[in-house]
């Protein structure tokens, strides 16, 4: 299944870039030690779990755990445009797009929930600069055994 909701994620958070939207990069991957993002702000998502919840004798749901990154730099904008307005604006996009897009409908044919939920906002130094992030946890459930 994460082979379907990785392209779904990544396909959502790709109407967000170009002219006038928030993003100018989005990674479905964690990046290489030595690899730096081409753009600012961007977006680095990928999954970091799986579960199983037993529901009834006959229903059982996995929920898929995704860390997503909002990144934008600090250097040009300063501390202050980037935490409460380019990062801060970047999210609610984000969690709005999600809300637009992902209703609770079916993904291969299972009935799926999500929650998106903020994590710590942090600032962080790189090697092309000074870096401020939020993280989301993406939670996506998905009813599997439907009878």
């Amino acid at each position: 299944m994460f082979t379907t909701l990785i392209p779904a994620i990544k396909a959502v958070l790709d109407t967000l870039t170009g002219a006038g939207q928030p993003f100018t990069s989005i990674y479905d991957r964690p990046l290489a030690k030595d690899e730096t993002i081409e753009a600012y702000p961007a977006v680095v998502f990928y999954p970091v779990a799986v579960t199983n919840e037993f529901m009834t004798n006959v229903e059982n749901s996995k929920q898929y755990d995704f860390k997503v990154f909002v990144m934008t730099e600090v250097e040009v904008a300063g501390i202050a445009t980037a935490f409460n307005t380019i990062l801060a604006g970047a999210v609610d996009d984000v969690i709005q797009k999600f809300d637009d897009e992902w209703d609770g409908g079916v993904v291969s044919g299972h009935r799926v929930w999500y929650r998106l939920e903020s994590g710590d906002w942090y600032l962080t130094q790189e090697q092309n600069g000074l870096l401020a992030t939020a993280e989301l946890n993406l939670q996506i459930k998905l009813a599997t055994n439907n009878a």
